[in-house]
């Protein structure tokens, strides 16, 4: 299933913070693919570490998993 399906299926589930990323990916897919985990982080106002539990959670072993599925 493709990265903004897997997100849209458990949006409503997220905590505000998860929902912060997940509304982030879904308006700057081309940026959340091209800036690093920590630039990332401090667009969103999160940390690295969140984005990486963000990935987990929709089933990817890391972001790196994720950005594949999302290109």
């Amino acid at each position: 299933m493709p990265c903004l399906s897997k997100i849209s299926n458990i949006y409503p589930t997220l905590t505000e913070t998860e929902k912060r990323i997940a509304d982030f990916i879904s308006a700057n897919v081309s940026v959340t693919l091209a800036e690093s985990i920590h630039v990332l982080a401090e667009k969103t106002e999160t940390s690295p570490a969140t984005w990486v539990r963000f990935s987990k959670k929709l089933g990817y072993s890391g972001l790196t998993a994720m950005k594949v599925d999302l290109s």
